[in-house]
């Protein structure tokens, strides 16, 4: 049965973010076209690190490579956060994989259910997608001055609320089997809070912790059989050996060498 569903609770949600110390700016809005572009736009304007955008819905929200993500209204709940590095950033991979293991961390303790990482950014339960997170950068003289970390959550839907080509490849947390009191504004705020505590162990230099931390979620990135397709090339089977230290996946060849997957490359489960 489907959990209650409808606007998110503005004063619910300024409690609870606003009572953590990382956050220095919250807007909470029922529509948008993107809250990663929000967060952008605040940012020109000069908001602090610790600014956060939580959504009710997106007219054009976005996932790695560009792709679509769907967002109806009432269902998911969509929240990006601005970082403004202290140190410089040398493997921006990194803050990709710490937000999706933040992201995973949160589903399963309001959800009560099992939920997966896989390499790079998204969360799956059963061979489908119910999460996504995009960390967009903006540098100068090739330092990184401020990271958007943007993560969608599908949380009420049920199956005849997707568009019909992804009802056989997405989930939510409902769909999952998770808790029956759902709540959206407790997933939003757990997320930045575990986000939050991540990055600063992320830049305190806690990378070898936490890379063991996102195994734990992540049981695809070590002993699976995969397909490495990258255009004009021929396609790579190998099998996956964990991430090196930039955050990037380590495929091992037939030829027992290894190449090295790069977000942006497509990769699939072996007879997908």
């Amino acid at each position: 049965m489907r959990s209650t569903i409808g606007p998110l609770d503005r004063e619910r949600l300024h409690e609870l973010l606003e009572s953590q110390p990382f956050v220095r700016h919250l807007e909470v809005v029922e529509t948008t076209e993107s809250t990663n572009d929000d967060v952008r736009r605040l940012a020109a304007g000069g908001s602090p690190s610790g600014t956060v955008v939580v959504a009710n819905h997106q007219r054009s929200g976005r996932g790695r490579a560009g792709r679509r993500w769907h967002s109806a209204p009432g269902l998911g709940v969509y929240v990006s956060v601005l970082f403004r590095p202290e140190i410089p950033i040398a493997e921006p991979t990194r803050w990709t994989l710490i937000s999706a293991l933040a992201a995973c961390e949160a589903c399963r303790r309001v959800a009560r259910c099992e939920v997966e990482i896989v390499w790079p950014n998204d969360l799956y339960h059963g061979g489908r997608k119910l999460a996504g997170t995009l960390t967009e950068l903006r540098s100068a003289s090739g330092v990184v001055q401020e990271i958007v970390v943007g993560t969608g959550f599908n949380v009420h839907h049920v199956s005849s609320d997707f568009p019909a080509d992804l009802r056989g490849r997405a989930t939510s947390l409902a769909m999952a089997g998770g808790a029956r009191d759902l709540d959206r504004e407790s997933l939003a705020a757990l997320y930045v809070e575990r986000l939050a505590e991540r990055l600063r162990a992320l830049q305190g230099g806690a990378w070898d912790e936490l890379r063991d931390a996102w195994y734990l979620h992540a049981p695809g990135a070590r002993g699976s059989r995969v397909v490495l397709r990258r255009p004009g090339v021929p396609d790579v089977v190998g099998v996956t050996r964990g991430i090196d230290d930039a955050g990037a996946l380590r495929l091992e060849n037939g030829d027992g060498s290894i190449v090295v997957v790069r977000s942006s490359d497509s990769l699939v489960k072996k007879g997908a």
